[in-house]
């Protein structure tokens, strides 16, 4: 496992980061998901042998947002 903190970008309320810490767990291989409004930034535990930035980008992206 491993964690990284990334930016999301986009989220405007509560809703927004229901969306987007949904769509990150929904993938396999995440252990952990947490979002944070204010400082836009999402924590994430995965396991980095089920998949990558690119996936968890791309998911973040399908919800509605962008990922840096």
């Amino acid at each position: 496992m491993v964690d990284k903190t990334y930016h999301v970008m986009g989220m405007g309320c509560a809703s927004c980061v229901t969306h987007v810490k949904s769509a990150v767990k929904d993938l396999k291989g995440v252990d952990i998901c947490d979002v944070d409004l204010e400082s836009e930034e999402m924590n994430v535990r995965f396991d980095e042998n089920m998949l990558g930035f690119n996936d968890i980008k791309k998911a973040v992206e399908d919800a509605g947002y962008g990922l840096k």
